[in-house]
């Protein structure tokens, strides 16, 4: 469900309110979801459900929306059965999503889950940067596509999530510790930001870990100047130590 403008989605609504053709009736229940009419549209995609059996975009419509209604238990059916019918879709990200669900029908449970656990509950005190893999919930996966899912998962669910909304505030806190370990601080620190606008718990860790990072950033723009500096204090040396020389030299004849 890409991001589209109230305006966009009204207008999608009306023109395709009275097509009949299984595509336009799936986009049609999207448009309905969008403008917030979530049991209408889940009913449109059930009733596609059961005249196209099978299609993938039905299952992770009905994953979304009924995520979007608050049944994260019948989300997590419907994306898990998306994976069934075409685990490439979304760029192989669904994986992610599920996770998501999990961690919401957790989080039901025992509202503090999430002040102790991440999405991914990875101990990234343990990750060096070198990777090639994870272990996430008992599942080898490559590091390249725990951050693809990351970023992915991210983009879509920030256009229907606000701030503030824990689960997302621990997929950007994931996402900025993987980009610090693996790539470019700024971004990391930047990611860090948003985690706590999206209202992370533990602000003072995140507050601590991005003024480390800082720090690592002035040292790495300073150090060049303290080697050249070391370069013409040994090279001042040297000057001094052959003039010094000639001098002896001279006295001793």
């Amino acid at each position: 469900m890409r991001s589209k403008s109230t305006a966009t989605w009204t207008r999608m609504e009306s023109d395709l309110r009275d097509k009949t053709d299984i595509d336009s009736r799936n986009d049609y229940a999207v448009s309905v979801a969008r403008l917030g009419d979530y049991s209408k549209a889940i009913t449109i995609l059930n009733e596609i459900e059961k005249q196209s059996p099978g299609l993938y975009f039905t299952a992770t419509n009905l994953g979304t929306v009924y995520e979007l209604a608050g049944n994260n238990k019948e989300a997590l059916k419907w994306i898990a059965e998306g994976i069934k019918r075409n685990k490439k879709s979304h760029e192989g990200t669904e994986w992610l999503h599920a996770r998501i669900l999990e961690a919401k029908i957790k989080q039901a449970e025992d509202p503090t889950y999430l002040l102790k656990h991440s999405v991914l509950d990875l101990d990234w005190n343990a990750v060096t940067g070198k990777e090639t893999e994870f272990i996430i919930h008992g599942t080898r996966i490559p590091s390249n596509a725990v951050q693809k899912a990351l970023l992915y998962q991210l983009e879509e669910r920030m256009q229907l999530v606000k701030p503030k909304d824990l689960v997302v505030a621990q997929l950007l806190h994931d996402y900025a510790e993987l980009i610090a370990a693996t790539s470019v601080l700024e971004d990391a620190i930047r990611l860090h930001q948003l985690s706590m606008e999206y209202g992370y718990p533990d602000r003072v860790a995140v507050e601590n870990e991005v003024a480390r990072m800082e720090h690592t950033i002035q040292m790495a723009r300073v150090k060049p100047y303290f080697k050249y500096a070391a370069y013409l204090l040994l090279a001042l040396g040297l000057v001094a130590f052959v003039f010094k020389k000639k001098w002896i030299t001279f006295r001793l004849r």
